[in-house]
Parts: C-alpha cells; sequence; structure tokens
C-alpha cells in the first residue's frame, strides 16, 4: 500500500532523527563529517517546520521555484536530502554564516536567521501558512538583506531572487530590501524598494499548490534533482 504524503513526510523525519542520534556516539568529528551532520540537521528541521496540524506550509523558496519541484519534494523527501551536502550549497552555507557574524559585529540592531510566517487565505478557502527565514533584517531602518552566491557574473541581480526579497519584504512590510552577492568575479549589491502585495503572493500561493509553473524559469530543470522523473522537464544548455 503507498504511503500518503504526510506518512512519508513522518517517515523521513524519524530517519533523519535516527541518523543524527546514531552520529553522536562518534566522538570525533572531521570537518567533513561535522559538516554532513549540520546539512542533516537543516534537513530535519524543514521537515519538521513542513505542516502544522491542518494548515499546509509552503516556503517562500517554493513560491519562487517550480511548482512541480513543490510536489515531488512532499511525495519524495528523500531524493531533495542528497542534495544538501552538494558543495555549492555546503559553501554558500559557510558563506552565510561568515556574513551574518561581520554584519552582527558592526549593526548591534540587526537581526539575523530571522525565521517569519504569514497567513494566506485563497479563494477556495484554504488556509495557508507561508514560511520562511530572511538572513538578516534591520527594523530601525525597516530593512530586509539577503545574501546570495552565484557561479558566473551575468544578468544580475536574478529573478527568483528578486522573488524572494519582495515576498520577505511583504511579509515584514519591510520598506527597503537589499541582494548582497558573492561569486567568483564581483561582489556586489542591489537595492530593492518595493515588495510585492498581497493580491501577488496570494496568486503565487495557488501558483504553487495548483501546479501551475514548471518549470518557473527554463534553467531549473539543470539543477533540479527531479528532472530524472519530471514529465516537464525542459532541455537548456545555458546553466547559472
Amino acid at each position: 500500500m503507498a504511503l500518503a504524503q504526510g506518512e512519508t513526510m513522518s517517515m523521513i523525519v524519524n530517519v533523519l532523527k535516527n541518523v543524527l542520534e546514531k552520529r553522536r556516539i562518534i566522538g570525533r568529528y572531521s570537518i567533513q563529517e561535522l559538516l554532513y551532520r549540520i546539512a542533516l540537521e537543516q534537513e530535519l528541521q524543514h521537515f519538521e517546520n513542513r505542516d502544522k496540524g491542518p494548515i499546509v506550509s509552503v516556503s517562500v523558496t517554493d513560491l519562487v521555484a517550480c511548482s512541480q519541484r513543490y510536489h515531488f519534494v512532499r511525495r519524495y523527501p528523500e531524493i531533495k536530502i542528497q542534495m544538501n551536502y552538494n558543495p555549492i550549497l555546503v559553501l554558500g552555507r559557510i558563506l552565510h554564516v561568515g556574513l551574518e557574524t561581520i554584519i552582527r559585529s558592526q549593526w548591534h540592531d540587526v537581526e539575523t536567521e530571522k525565521p517569519i510566517e504569514k497567513i494566506i487565505s485563497l479563494d477556495d478557502g484554504r488556509v495557508i501558512r507561508v514560511a520562511g527565514v530572511v538572513d538578516a533584517y534591520v527594523p530601525g531602518e525597516s530593512l530586509v538583506i539577503e545574501f546570495k552566491t552565484s557561479r558566473a557574473d551575468h544578468e544580475l541581480p536574478l529573478q527568483h531572487h528578486v522573488l524572494q526579497l519582495k515576498i520577505y519584504m511583504n511579509m515584514l512590510q519591510a520598506e527597503h530590501g537589499l541582494l548582497f552577492y558573492i561569486n567568483p568575479d564581483r561582489i556586489s549589491e542591489y537595492a530593492i524598494d518595493n515588495s510585492i502585495d498581497d493580491w501577488q503572493l496570494q496568486a503565487l500561493v495557488n501558483e504553487t499548490l495548483n501546479n501551475q509553473r514548471h518549470p518557473r524559469y527554463d534553467w531549473e530543470c539543470n539543477y533540479c534533482p527531479y528532472s530524472i522523473m519530471c514529465p516537464y522537464k525542459k532541455l537548456n544548455k545555458y546553466k547559472r
């Protein structure tokens, strides 16, 4: 008998907890082992925070990506887990920690890794929890900051990063946003001074839940672990 999505999520959460518990028995970590453990802990937190009671949760990163991927993650979460130890993701995670440490030492009113959420009521009566984690928020300046890495120095700022920041600005009712990029060729930042409105946020939630944007951007299939099974896969040689 096939498992329901909720049962699959519960099973994955239990597996991750068991793996992490066993790894505590190891007395000494290598750096590689420590980074792997952190990747697993982040996945565990992600799946534990998914749905709370009867309210369905959608993350901000879900809203700026392919809608089919959102449904694949809920059905086959184990495929996504292995991606979290990808070297480029580990590098980005380390960069985030370093930048957050730097700005906390200089800006005493900044909040980093700030969890936020907003409840959205759809026209069909469904109540949806939109959740995310903001890299940095300066309440006194009404400023949201996102740190980003990119493989190449072209077409910055990227569309999905701008949209993600605008969603965070809506959720925090912030007046200003800042995208900060580091890549091998450039360090740059971009000011964003307009958020999306509630109607646009509701439309994004509808698109994701009803699987209407697959993919949202042509290049997504190049990096998606679910492309090997996806009926909407697009071939695109261009990579970011």
